[in-house]
């Protein structure tokens, strides 16, 4: 390595030297007058005075700090004409009131970078400015200096010139203290010196930049330079992988809101994530072309070179679509209209006519590009789908590279939420609405139709942009298609092809909704979305905003109370609606529409809003004048809310609601929300013995009657309580339910109407259980009262004192058992000093009840001889198996009645 240098040290003399300085300043020169040729006059006056500004601390100048600033630009000197144009800002300003307080030297140099001067324009002048201090300033004096520039940026603004200010030392630190070398690749490539040292970086060879230090120290060894001509920002390294992944997330990011801006950035990005560790970055590219002294400012023009590279990457890898999408995005960059005619053509101009002629572009393909802003909606889709496919690529190549280079969990972590935000931009997803916008642009349409028809017994609606008759729908193309017309509407109002004053048109056979409600519709989806987009912008920890469209069952006359096609009332929320469609904006801001219109619409569609978590809003909207529907909904959808998002209480709950043929209930599961349809009193009743692993509170939906004091007996569930209910039924039987201390509720009817005997056995059963039991702690022991009020059977419930247990051993049947959850389990049963033991004890012990004046069947006792090893046996499991042996015994006591 040493052999090398000192053989090139030799051959770069001095002549050299002066030869590639000289085509540096003139790339320089070249770079400063295109720069000024993009200002105007005023804006002009920040180019020529800015040095000065840094270059001296005074009172009246607008970035003024204080006189103890860091000031003085080394190797410059305000001439007489900045002076003059300073005082045409400041007039009472002289030279001479700066003599007596001479700034010392501690700004190295002053860079120029940005669009400013570059093939791209723009309204608001775009400038970087890089400020290198002296190694020796103090972190006050850098914060001082800080100040003064961003006074300077405020100055700028007034000016309608965009100057963002970068101070670093000399090793091209910033504050974090990290070495940025591609912010270093961009600033040697694209920079512009303005006052102060040349960077040490021109004078190292192409050939010997792997030797950066050993090279430059020849040339200070050999006094080709000193250290007071140069600043030294350093050679660029192989650089580390996390600096091209952060800025691959960065131009991801641009390109969610500015993807025509970022796809050639994009296609960099995969150019060097591809050629790793070997990339070839462009700054080598430019150096390479000074000492080859090829000094075109044109094909040297920053975002020249950038597209240059990226068009011949996919021209060698022969990738025409991509290839075409490059250009046309690099021409609406440029923003210059070619097809217009400009008197005064400016070399900006001239390099795009060039380029657009190479690339075999006609005029009217020109005037086409020219016009996009007004192009029809359907070549903007295309484009938005072209491009989402660039960046998903991109996303891709960039998630792969970083799962083989690095470990950073920070940059995991931002790569991680990234793919949200671009798959929720650009994928498309079933429901999934896009929001195709990429530039400005009016896009209203002057009229839209809306095409129905029906599909595999399925309507299917089409969107068209002009009047389409009902014998043409078959053979023209839609903009879209979809089976919610909700999902169209927001289509269409997100993109700004309608509003409220845009005529809507319905075409088809079997319509089922006529204009004026479409009208309604829509109106009801645009105030849904400006609502959330009047709202704060979401963020991944935010909530949701939804909104709930109903469409009403057609054939149910709501106001008469009748049922078309039964001729019944409807007792059911379902009956009343034929649709439910469930539009989102959902933690990533994309709009999600879900429809359900199935025999389980109801169920299915509350599970699915509790899995889009809780709401910031929640609206529900109908199209029916009569707001019964609509109001019953909202009144369900509050409940369901607040049972499992709302009320501490009720963590981890079972909602019960009613649905045609028995009850739907909903709880969460680990993986989100589920239901169980049941049919009728039995299923609920077995689900609801259903033993729980926590704590289980039941809630009810409080308008349809739900049957076996359900609703009474969930009002009073407490966790780690057994708590005794009795309700009478009729003159001869009651019913007990008992519930565990998890939640879980058991029934047992008996013979009896008798409180206080029926609640001394089960107060007797209980502690006895509790005794032979596995759980953990002892609960609490309640006991309640549920009357009939009224001929409503509406129900009350009174907690009780605790009853006697002055019950002899003999009273009720003990049942003793070996591994109970057999199939074929054998049973001893004991009865008023009778036993019953083999597979048919139940059955002798039926028998014989019926002959005795106990016709309770009672179980009084249960004691398991013997268990696996791994059986826990809970309150719940000595209950369960009670009311399961007492249902076997009332059955088979049935049939020997009945011969009796």
């Amino acid at each position: 390595m040493n052999t090398t240098v000192k053989q090139t040290s030799v051959t770069f003399n001095r002549t050299q030297q002066k030869q590639i300085l000289k085509r540096f300043l003139q790339i320089t020169l070249g770079r400063l007058a295109r720069v000024r040729l993009d200002l105007s006059q005023e804006q002009q006056l920040f180019l020529d005075i800015l040095p000065v500004l840094l270059h001296s601390n005074h009172r009246q100048f607008p970035c003024f700090v204080s006189e103890s600033t860091p000031a003085g630009v080394c190797r410059y000197q305000p001439s007489g004409a900045e002076i003059q144009k300073l005082q045409r800002l400041l007039p009472d300003y002289r030279p001479s009131e700066t003599n007596g307080n001479k700034p010392r030297p501690q700004i190295l140099g002053i860079y120029f970078s940005g669009d400013c001067g570059t093939i791209i324009r723009s309204a608001e002048q775009n400038i970087r400015i890089w400020v290198c201090y002296g190694q020796n300033l103090g972190a006050n004096d850098v914060a001082q200096l800080e100040r003064k520039c961003r006074l300077i940026e405020q100055w700028a603004r007034s000016l309608k010139i965009r100057a963002e200010f970068h101070v670093v030392d000399q090793a091209f630190l910033s504050a974090d203290r990290q070495p940025d070398f591609l912010e270093l690749d961009h600033l040697y490539r694209s920079g512009i010196l303005i006052a102060g040292r040349m960077p040490l970086w021109w004078l190292i060879p192409p050939e010997q930049e792997s030797n950066y230090r050993q090279f430059a120290s020849i040339l200070f060894h050999k006094r080709f330079i000193s250290n007071d001509e140069v600043i030294d920002f350093g050679g660029i390294p192989e650089i580390p992988a996390d600096q091209f992944i952060r800025v691959s997330l960065g131009q991801l990011n641009q390109a969610l809101t500015c993807p025509y801006s970022a796809v050639i950035g994009l296609v960099l990005s995969e150019i060097y994530l591809s050629h790793y560790p070997d990339t070839d970055i462009l700054s080598a590219r430019f150096k390479q072309a000074v000492y080859d002294d090829e000094l075109d400012l044109d094909r040297l023009d920053p975002h020249v070179m950038v597209f240059r590279t990226c068009e011949q990457y996919l021209i060698e890898t022969q990738q025409t679509e991509r290839l075409s999408l490059l250009r046309r995005c690099f021409y609406l960059k440029v923003n210059i209209p070619l097809s217009k005619y400009d008197k005064h053509s400016s070399w900006q101009r001239k390099v795009m006519e060039t380029m657009t002629t190479d690339w075999g572009w006609d005029k009217e393909y020109l005037r086409e590009l020219d016009q996009y802003t007004q192009q029809d909606i359907k070549t903007r889709v295309d484009d938005f789908q072209a491009l989402g496919q660039e960046v998903i690529h991109a996303y891709r190549s960039m998630r792969n590279f970083a799962s083989k280079t690095t470990q950073n969990e920070q940059l995991q972590r931002d790569i991680y939420d990234l793919g949200f935000l671009v798959n929720s931009r650009f994928e498309n997803r079933a429901g999934k609405i896009d929001c195709v916008r990429l530039l400005n642009g009016e896009h209203k349409q002057p009229l839209m139709c809306f095409g129905h028809t029906r599909q595999n017994h399925k309507s299917l609606w089409s969107l068209y942009t002009e009047s389409v008759s009902y014998r043409d729908l078959p053979n023209t193309q839609p903009l879209r298609r979809a089976e919610s017309l909700i999902e169209l509407l927001t289509y269409c109002h997100l993109n700004h092809l309608i509003d409220i004053e845009t005529p809507l048109e319905l075409i088809g056979s079997n319509l089922p909704i006529d204009e004026n409600t479409l009208q309604t519709l829509s109106q009801q989806t645009l105030a849904f979305i400006e609502h959330v987009q009047s709202q704060p912008a979401t963020s991944l920890e935010h909530p949701r905003h939804t909104q709930v469209f109903v469409l009403p069952q057609a054939g149910p006359d709501i106001t008469s109370g009748r049922h078309a096609l039964s001729g019944r009332k409807p007792v059911y929320l379902q009956e009343q609606i034929a649709r439910i469609d469930v539009l989102c904006l959902n933690r990533v801001g994309e709009y999600i529409l879900q429809v359900f219109d199935g025999s389980e619409r109801l169920p299915q569609a509350l599970c699915c809003l509790l899995a889009n978590g809780p709401q910031d809003s929640l609206k529900v909207s109908t199209t029916s004048d009569d707001g019964a529907v609509e109001q019953s909904l909202a009144s369900l959808l509050q409940q369901v809310g607040a049972c499992f998002f709302h009320d501490e209480k009720t963590a981890g709950a079972r909602f019960i609601a009613a649905h045609p043929g028995g009850f739907a209930v909903i709880r969460q599961r680990h993986q989100g929300f589920s239901y169980s349809l049941l049919q009728g009193h039995d299923e609920l009743v077995q689900t609801l013995e259903a033993c729980q692993d926590h704590y289980s509170p039941i809630v009810c939906e409080q308008t349809p009657p739900i049957p076996i004091a359900v609703r009474e007996i969930a009002s009073t569930l407490q966790p780690d309580t057994v708590q005794i209910y009795f309700q009478r039924l009729n003159a001869q039987q009651s019913r007990i339910s008992i519930s565990d201390p998890e939640g879980a509720i058991y029934s047992y009817h008996y013979a009896s109407t008798d409180s206080l005997t029926l609640f001394n056995q089960c107060r007797r059963f209980v502690e006895q259980c509790l005794v032979l039991s596995d759980d953990q702690q002892r609960p609490a022991l309640c006991f309640y009262q549920i009357d009939q009020v009224d001929a409503q059977s509406n129900l009350t419930i009174t907690e009780v004192a605790a009853p006697y247990t002055g019950l002899s051993e003999n009273q009720g049947i003990t049942i003793r058992c070996s591994n109970p959850w057999q199939r074929q389990a054998q049973l001893q049963c004991h009865s008023a000093g009778q036993s019953f033991q083999g597979k048919d004890a139940l059955k002798a012990l039926s028998h014989t009840l019926s002959k005795t004046d106990n016709p309770i069947g009672f179980i009084s006792n249960i004691v398991l001889l013997e268990t696996r090893h791994t059986d826990r046996f809970t309150i719940g499991h000595y209950l369960a198996l009670k009311a399961r042996w007492e249902r076997q015994l009332q059955q088979l006591r049935q049939p020997v009645s009945a011969s009796a």
